[in-house]
């Protein structure tokens, strides 16, 4: 009966490991965008950008640097299932913006790694192309397996099973994303991602369609209300055939700010059309305290409440978020003058048509070297 309900537990956390990824790493990390209701591809305003469109880089200016950390399904006992992110986004002027974000999912005896490398650049002022480049990594730890000797002869010690011993503890894999942006305007935005281009193999056994990682499309828009409340729709295609058909999941989210834009309400709900008809996933609520005094510091809380099975075992996950912003140097600029009581014609008395010379002082009264300038002479 012990060991029974040992290999139930080990299950269902693998099962609910494989669900919090199943999503995908570009919508599960950030407070703001969960409590959202995971309705962000047409936002992609803040430090969560590069993940969820790294398109949306392109229409701010702060550098931003943000973390998340986040225990999942609450109520799950003998495990402690956990999220952490770290990022960074910074603005290159004309030559573009980048972004780098590693994150952990974990577990005892589970861990997932991504590190994602972004870069985005505007088309004009309205639209903004972006791109990802992502390593996964999966591993099973195995120093955290423990093992007691059984009765049964026929149970082995999972750290001596063959099937690691052929296939390696740990799996790499390499996948991109590609995001576009367009804002017409300062209330409406509309974003499309294509994530997971390669569709890498993340299975051990290289099992090929099954253990791939799936290619998912998102579109989605939002639209400002009074410059207080924001709310956003998304749609997402999962190339995964899911009980004989590929998943459609629609997700939607509001978001309210109160005055003086340090405080923010947001909920949400999502859910999914497959082969079996309407699925509802996920109930979220959150909030956000803004302080833009020394500090431009903000903090994301958001509550995930499961809509699926999962919910039966009494499961919640809370995600907290912190971001700092902060403004880039002011550009340096230059200022040229030529300084008329050092010129030197010569000769003074030129003809038409005759070659004279011009020596004169220029100098840079501006903030930064400047070189291969031309000289006009009127």
């Amino acid at each position: 009966m012990e060991k029974s309900r040992v290999f139930s537990i080990f299950g269902l956390v693998f099962v609910l490991i494989v669900t919090a990824f199943a999503q995908d790493v570009e919508d599960n990390l950030g407070a703001r965008p969960l409590g959202m209701g995971r309705a962000f591809v047409g936002i992609a305003d803040d430090g969560n950008a590069p993940l969820w469109n790294p398109a949306g880089m392109s229409f701010y200016k702060e550098r931003i640097v943000s973390g998340m950390f986040s225990r999942l399904y609450w109520g799950i006992d003998n495990d402690a299932i956990g999220e952490g992110q770290l990022g960074y986004v910074h603005h290159f002027r004309k030559m573009g913006n980048a972004g780098v974000n590693a994150v952990i999912l974990f577990s005892n005896i589970w861990q997932e790694t991504r590190l994602t490398i972004s870069y985005s650049h505007n088309i004009g002022r309205k639209f903004s192309v972006g791109v990802n480049g992502r390593l996964l990594r999966n591993e099973v730890v195995k120093s955290n397996i423990t093992y007691t000797d059984q009765l049964v002869e026929d149970i082995i010690d999972p750290r001596e099973d063959p099937f690691f011993a052929d296939h390696g503890w740990a799996k790499m894999g390499f996948t991109g994303d590609i995001g576009v942006m367009y804002r017409p305007n300062r209330k409406l935005a509309l974003g499309l991602m294509a994530a997971n281009l390669t569709q890498p193999d993340m299975s051990f056994a290289g099992i090929g369609d099954k253990g791939q990682v799936p290619m998912t499309i998102r579109a989605g828009g939002s639209y400002w209300i009074r410059d207080a409340i924001l709310p956003a729709m998304d749609f997402q295609y999962i190339m995964k055939e899911v009980n004989g058909g590929n998943q459609i999941h629609h997700y939607n989210g509001v978001e309210w700010w109160l005055a003086g834009k340090t405080i923010a309400l947001r909920s949400g709900y999502n859910a999914s059309f497959g082969a079996e008809g309407y699925d509802p996933t996920e109930l979220s609520f959150g909030f956000t305290y803004r302080s833009k005094k020394a500090l431009d510091l903000q903090v994301d809380y958001g509550f995930i409440y499961p809509l699926s099975e999962v919910r039966e075992t009494g499961a919640t996950s809370h995600k907290i978020s912190a971001s700092l912003r902060f403004l880039p140097p002011p550009e340096k600029l230059f200022d040229l003058a030529l300084r008329s009581s050092n010129m030197d014609i010569y000769p003074r008395d030129a003809q038409i048509g005759e070659t004279i010379t011009v020596r004169a002082k220029v100098e840079n009264l501006g903030e930064r070297p400047v070189s291969g300038y031309s000289v006009s002479l009127y």
